[in-house]
């Protein structure tokens, strides 16, 4: 692959289409700490081993972003990797890991994450550490689903971050609804607690309505 791609770190940021995310509200370690796509080359791929899927990924970021986008000031230069088990049991973990270099030198980003499905339960989670030029950075959250019919689900979502200093450590809680009343057109709502206001995180009512077209 060559040209733009979002950066494979954790499962968030490759699936965040409105349509297929639970909440209209992201957690912050899946924007803050990393640019969300990169312009260069990737090899990925797949092989299977007995009872599941091995996936791979690695690539390099030497190329700036198209003219007009993006909408945040991307790295000098980025290089990485990912790799992701998918038990046919119903369960995956992957792990992975970001450099990029910016004005003040390297920074390393090493990521952990697991998703389980079974019958109408699924639990989602992510971890990231963050490392280097200044920024040192940490955050994790698990987001539950339970599909209370076929079409209307309950999400649940804890997430902790600790911000680079001086801002304070922010807990939130996210509690919503995910309608689904076609397969192509989703109804979300969701309440959002915050032991803390910032730019970063915003407590708050939020809704949308996404389309898969």
């Amino acid at each position: 692959r060559a040209g733009v791609f979002l950066t494979p770190v954790g499962r968030w940021n490759v699936i965040h289409i409105a349509p297929l995310v639970w909440t209209t509200e992201q957690p912050i370690l899946t924007e803050l700490p990393f640019d969300p796509n990169l312009t260069g080359v990737m090899i990925h791929g797949a092989i299977f081993p007995t009872g599941g899927v091995l996936r791979y990924a690695l690539y390099d970021q030497f190329a700036d972003p198209i003219e007009g986008n993006p909408e945040f000031e991307a790295a000098e230069h980025s290089l990485g990797g990912r790799l992701e088990y998918d038990a046919d049991a119903g369960w995956s973990v992957g792990a992975s890991y970001l450099a990029s270099r910016r004005d003040d030198g390297w920074n390393h980003l090493g990521g952990l994450d697991l998703l389980w499905r079974h019958d109408r339960f699924e639990i989602m989670g992510e971890l990231v550490v963050s490392e280097g030029a200044g920024n040192s950075q940490w955050g994790a959250y698990v987001q539950g689903v339970y599909s209370l019919t076929d079409r209307l689900s309950l999400v649940q979502r804890y997430e902790h971050y600790a911000l680079p200093a001086p801002d304070p450590h922010v807990n939130l809680i996210t509690l919503g609804l995910a309608f689904r009343p076609f397969p192509a057109v989703v109804l979300k709502t969701e309440y959002v607690i915050a032991d803390r206001r910032n730019s970063e995180a915003s407590p708050g009512l939020y809704a949308s309505m996404a389309t898969l077209f």
